[in-house]
């Protein structure tokens, strides 16, 4: 079973990549509030 952290992890190169698009573009980005009790350190 993956963890939160496993599942980021694996999808931080593409999130980055989203991300970075979004600042050159000046777009707004959203962000939702997540439960991350399970997270560690």
């Amino acid at each position: 079973i993956q963890t939160l952290d496993d599942i980021v992890a694996g999808n931080d190169e593409k999130l980055s990549s989203i991300l970075e698009d979004a600042l050159s573009k000046q777009q707004d980005i959203s962000f939702i509030a997540i439960e991350n009790e399970g997270l560690t350190k």
